[in-house]
C-alpha cells in the first residue's frame, strides 16, 4: 500500500511538472531543455527560436537547436544551427561526435554512402575523425581506394 501511494504521488508530481514546463514562459536554454526532456519537442524548438531571436549570438541556444534538429533527423536544420556564430568553435567536439555516431549507425546498416557523408561532416568539426575513420574503414575492408572519404582524409 505504501509503495502504491508513493507511486501515485510521484505520478502526480511528474504530471504537474510537465504541465508547468509547458505553461512556463521560455526565458532560458534551461527552459528549452526542460521541454525537450519532457518530450515536448516542438515546444523546445519554439523556445529556442524565441531565445535565438532575442539573442542571435547565443551559442548554446544555436547548439541545442542543432542538437535537437539532429536528433529528429532534420540534418539541414542542424547544419544551419551548427554553423551559426561561435557554435562551431565552442562545440566542435560534440558536433563531430553526433556526425560520427550517425555515420557509424549508417555503416552498421550497410549504407556506406550515407555513412561517408556523415563522416565527412564530422571531419569538418574534427579533421582527425575523418582520418581515423578512413584508416579504420580501409583496414577493415569496408572502404575502397576510390571512396571520397579516403581521398579527403589524405589517404590517397
Amino acid at each position: 500500500m505504501k509503495t502504491l501511494m508513493t507511486s501515485l504521488i510521484a505520478v502526480v508530481i511528474m504530471a504537474a511538472t510537465v504541465s508547468q514546463a509547458g505553461e512556463k514562459k521560455c526565458s532560458s536554454v534551461g527552459d528549452a531543455e526542460d521541454r525537450w526532456n519532457f518530450n515536448m519537442k516542438s515546444e523546445a524548438l519554439a523556445c529556442l527560436d524565441e531565445i535565438i531571436t532575442a539573442d542571435p549570438a547565443n551559442a548554446k541556444a544555436h547548439f541545442l537547436k542543432g542538437k535537437y534538429c539532429f536528433a529528429t533527423g532534420n540534418y539541414g536544420c542542424a547544419r544551419e544551427r551548427f554553423a551559426a556564430g561561435p557554435v562551431k568553435v565552442k562545440y566542435a567536439s560534440e558536433i563531430a561526435g553526433f556526425y560520427k555516431n550517425a555515420g557509424d549507425g549508417r555503416l552498421n546498416a550497410g549504407d556506406v554512402k550515407q555513412a561517408e557523408e556523415f563522416y565527412l561532416e564530422a571531419g569538418n568539426y574534427n579533421p582527425a575523425i575523418s582520418k581515423e575513420t578512413a584508416d579504420s574503414l580501409f583496414a577493415n575492408g569496408k572502404a575502397k581506394k576510390d571512396d571520397n572519404l579516403l581521398y579527403l582524409a589524405g589517404r590517397l
